[in-house]
């Protein structure tokens, strides 16, 4: 069960990561390998580099792991929103950007 971490331990790494082939630096540097396309909507590049910070995070908090994960699908889904955008009709009948 997840609780809260003392003050002491609060940057201390979560002992569910010790059984991991790696450390903190290849989790790092892992993480800051991935970037986006630079026209990438600057909201969603945003939304993104928030969520590499939670995932480094779960180095010390393991359960912001899955976080992570849920909030990478989020992200895909936002991207794919901006990217096609919904068409509607107007008034007259031609389509237009909503």
């Amino acid at each position: 069960m997840e609780q809260l971490k003392s003050r002491a331990r609060i940057t201390s790494g979560d002992e569910r990561n010790e059984n991991l082939s790696f450390g903190f630096d290849k989790l790092y540097n892992d993480v800051a390998s991935v970037r986006l396309h630079p026209e990438v909507p600057e909201k969603v590049q945003s939304y993104f580099a928030s969520i590499q910070n939670l995932c480094l995070y779960g180095w010390f908090i393991y359960s912001f792991y899955a976080l992570t994960e849920f909030l990478t699908y989020t992200c895909i889904e936002m991207a794919l929103r901006e990217k096609f955008k919904r068409k509607t009709l107007n008034e007259h009948g031609p389509l237009k950007s909503s």
